[in-house]
């Protein structure tokens, strides 16, 4: 089931529904935000309770050092393969107008020496959403030198709703290369 469905059922109205999700077996409903309900494409978002102070992607541009964050308080969620759309930022801040970061990815241009700490950060926060994150994400991680990617050791709470890392250098960074949600409970 997805909003298009709420939709064909008379709905026409944005807001939060119970989805039942079928992916890969699981037969089990949860939370969606729907957007462009009075629209032929109606989209999926997972709202984020957290807040985006706890959902945020974080670079540090090369010439200035200038902080640049970008601020999620929904995500958009691809239903068919429950993956996140990391880079849909229609509920998304920043502090630079006009350069937005995708979600789960961190950067900086200010780390050069295999030591230097890493000055980029990501945040995520799905606590009092209907999922959590699965047991391992696959990453990218890219820095200069090549030593420095030693120091990516992203951190993961028990239940599966907190995650974040520092990471960066010379202009390096990291990001999931694809990051899905699983069904909690």
């Amino acid at each position: 089931m997805n909003c298009k469905h709420i939709q064909e059922s008379g709905i026409k109205q944005d807001g939060e529904y119970n989805l039942f999700v079928m992916w890969p077996n699981d037969k089990r409903s949860g939370k969606v935000y729907c957007a462009d309900m009075a629209s032929k494409t109606p989209l999926e978002y997972v709202t984020l309770p957290a807040g985006e102070g706890n959902n945020f992607a974080r670079h540090y541009q090369k010439q200035t050092h200038e902080k640049q964050e970008t601020m999620f308080t929904k995500i958009r969620l691809n239903l068919a393969e429950m993956k996140i759309v990391t880079n849909d930022y229609r509920f998304a801040t920043t502090n630079v107008p006009g350069v937005y970061h995708r979600y789960a990815t961190a950067g900086d241009c200010k780390s050069y020496g295999c030591t230097d700490p890493r000055s980029g950060i990501f945040q995520v926060d799905i606590s009092g959403t209907s999922f959590r994150l699965p047991l391992t994400i696959p990453y990218k991680y890219v820095s200069h030198p090549a030593c420095a990617q030693k120091l990516f050791s992203p951190t993961m709470d028990a239940s599966r709703l907190r995650w974040s890392a520092t990471c960066g250098g010379r202009c390096g960074g990291c990001a999931p290369e694809y990051l899905h949600l699983e069904l909690s409970g």
